[in-house]
């Protein structure tokens, strides 16, 4: 009967749909309570900008967003209490737009008066900060029910299955609920490959801040955390910005070596066969889109700090980043066909 195998397409495919619905609706936003906007163009400008605001609720959490796109300078944004007593800051410089919430220490009623106040320093280029109380809705948060959810029906699975429950038919669903959780977690695997790369590079350069440091996003979305005090070269800068999708890119290709020319290793370790090379993909797949997107005109964070900051002309480094993306992409494509093939000689196998 073919019913059975057409059902388990069926509800995964089901699955996945109502994953990405769930995962790609609106996501609520937190109202600005304050924002500050400049554009400081021609001479070097060492200002100082500053709103009042009243505080629309009690709240022990500050988020802060910002776009900014400076030529030069770097721009100090701080929290302040009624009485001047800085209660949050954070150091921003470049190209870059973001988002960050973070603890205050006390709770704030609502009310009470605060001031966001933007400290330039030698700024050429234009900003914008905003300034909410309260953690926003995040995709990251929205995302974390999956993994959870997958690793929790792969154990269960797998428990039921050891203590002898369900028979064949149990055991017929532990590779399917272990691809589910392996699939629902790419996200974590991949922000810890990312923020880990910049996370080694400004350790190497000792300007890594661990306590404002969240590889896993729990506080909005996964960050390193650099130190205000740190002073780095363009170099420095460059290398910063290009760990982050290079890191993971140098694993995908090791694991995707020891895949593809280590066969008497691969057919000894049958985990080997499906995992290191989907792994691999996960891995890779990221910058491929990423390269894919900003060649038809996008803008990636990463690769704009890179540009900037290595020195080089910019068609070289463009071109370097172009040509790292597409060997990603022809990997992927190897993967998925190694893969397909691998899958359909298992079928024959137990067919």
């Amino acid at each position: 009967m073919r019913f059975r195998p057409i059902a388990k397409r069926l509800l995964c495919g089901g699955l996945g749909v109502f994953i990405v619905i769930w995962y790609l609706r609106p996501v609520p936003e937190l109202s600005a309570l304050s924002s500050v906007e400049a554009d400081r163009t021609g001479q070097p400008s060492s200002a100082s900008r500053e709103e009042q605001f009243a505080c629309d609720r009690t709240s022990d959490e500050v988020t802060f967003r910002w776009s900014v796109c400076l030529s030069r300078g770097d721009l100090t944004v701080e929290l302040l209490d009624e009485g001047g007593q800085r209660l949050e800051w954070l150091k921003l410089t470049g190209n870059d737009s973001g988002c960050w919430t973070d603890h205050l220490g006390h709770t704030l009623a609502q009310g009470q008066m605060c001031r966001l106040l933007c400290v330039e320093r030698e700024v050429v280029g234009r900003y914008r900060i905003s300034a909410s109380l309260g953690r926003p809705g995040a995709r990251w948060d929205r995302y974390w029910m999956f993994p959870a959810a997958a690793v929790a029906a792969f154990a269960l699975t797998g428990l039921l299955s050891l203590a002898g429950v369900g028979g064949s038919r149990l055991r017929a669903w532990l590779p399917i609920s272990g691809l589910l959780a392996f699939l629902s977690s790419w996200g974590i695997i991949l922000a810890l490959a990312h923020e880990g790369g910049h996370l080694l590079a400004l350790a190497m350069f000792g300007a890594w801040d661990p306590a404002a440091t969240d590889l896993l996003g729990l506080s909005g979305e996964p960050h390193v955390g650099v130190r205000p005090s740190a002073q780095l070269a363009a170099w420095q800068t460059a290398a910063m910005s290009i760990s982050g999708p290079m890191l993971p890119t140098l694993l995908g290709y090791g694991l995707l070596g020891l895949t593809a020319f280590r066969p008497r290793w691969r057919e000894q370790n049958g985990w080997g066969r499906f995992a290191l090379p989907l792994l691999a993909a996960v891995l890779l797949f990221p910058q491929t889109a990423v390269t894919l997107i900003w060649l038809a005109g996008g803008t990636d964070t990463d690769y704009s700090r890179f540009i900037e900051n290595a020195g080089l002309p910019t068609w070289v480094s463009g071109s370097a980043l172009a040509v790292v993306g597409l060997v990603n992409f022809a990997m992927v494509i190897w993967i998925v066909k190694y893969l397909g093939r691998r899958f359909r000689a298992k079928q024959t196998e137990t067919g």
